[in-house]
């Protein structure tokens, strides 16, 4: 995982909490990787392959963006919302990081998730002011920017390798069990 990685976690992550979360669970509870790799995997990621936590990441990231729309819901820089973030970003960071760079990147993706939290808030108030729109019509922009988003990151991810850290040829005894089974 780059730096730009965890940055992007960490961004999207401050948006909308579990859409990322999901987008990742979805794709890899789906996917198929040998055993011989998956031993090498740490518990974290071996929850994001479950179907049973893919669906329950399905339905909170479904029910945050409608909670988001909610006029009682709070601010997500308030000390529980900012705190969850902040959590997810840095546990998402740390286990998709190579094991020599999961403190550094959880850091990364945990200051980002922070420090993002507060501008996306202000970005979309003060859109609203400024182009006279009800501020449901950014949240819709917002959740299509993080749906967006979370698809391109779990691509990057998955696609460089970088969610596999255990899949890694020198983690195996033959490399010959890398090949999916199908």
């Amino acid at each position: 995982m780059r730096i730009a990685e965890a940055i992007q976690i960490g961004l999207l992550v401050a948006m909308r909490s579990m859409t990322l979360p999901a987008a990742l669970s979805d794709t890899l509870s789906r996917d198929v990787v040998p055993e011989a790799a998956r031993r090498n995997e740490p518990f974290p990621f071996v929850l994001l392959r479950n179907k049973n936590v893919a669906y329950f990441l399905k339905l909170a990231a479904v029910g945050e963006i409608i909670g988001d729309k909610l006029p009682f819901t709070p601010n997500r820089t308030s000390v529980g919302p900012l705190f969850g973030r902040m959590s997810v970003a840095a546990g998402l960071a740390w286990t998709l990081a190579e094991p020599e760079e999961r403190s550094r990147m959880a850091v990364i993706a945990t200051a980002s998730a922070a420090v993002s939290s507060f501008a996306a808030m202000t970005v979309r108030q003060q859109a609203a002011k400024a182009l006279h729109v009800p501020d449901i019509l950014l949240a819709l922009v917002e959740d299509g920017l993080v749906i967006s988003g979370s698809i391109g990151v779990r691509g990057m991810l998955i696609g460089n390798r970088a969610a596999y850290p255990a899949a890694q040829p020198e983690y195996l005894e033959d490399e010959r069990d890398l090949s999916p089974v199908r």
